[in-house]
């Protein structure tokens, strides 16, 4: 019943987030661009170098940390650094073309495989 007896009530409670900190490198060899999770190697893009291309051939993200958004990160940061360097993207691996396909990257000179060009490329 309304009014007798009841008594309103406080509860508290927290959340712990974790906050993790994400680097995304070109390694030593030029030959993929590593994510760090805490100093480890949580996953990577293997990519195919010239002077004016990088082909992205495949994309891997350790089982250790999938679910937290590694290979987006990967993506994103790998990318964007190519668009930096001037170099056109060669996306032959299939998470890197859906990446690209789903969030362009402005300024990006793509050259899809297997496909002509087009005003948009």
């Amino acid at each position: 019943m309304p009014g007798r007896g009841s008594r309103k009530r406080s509860v508290k409670f927290s959340v712990e987030i974790e906050m993790t900190q994400f680097d995304v490198k070109l390694n030593d060899a030029g030959d993929r661009y590593e994510v760090f999770v805490d100093g480890k190697v949580g996953g990577f893009v293997q990519v195919l170098a010239s002077d004016s291309h990088l082909a992205f051939t495949h994309t891997e993200v350790d089982p250790e940390f999938k679910g937290r958004g590694l290979g987006k990160r990967l993506a994103e940061a790998s990318l964007a650094d190519a668009v930096d360097k001037g170099k056109s993207i060669i996306p032959l691996c299939p998470f890197i073309a859906t990446y690209l396909t789903e969030h362009p990257i402005e300024g990006a000179q793509v050259e899809w495989p297997n496909r002509p060009p087009t005003d948009q490329d």
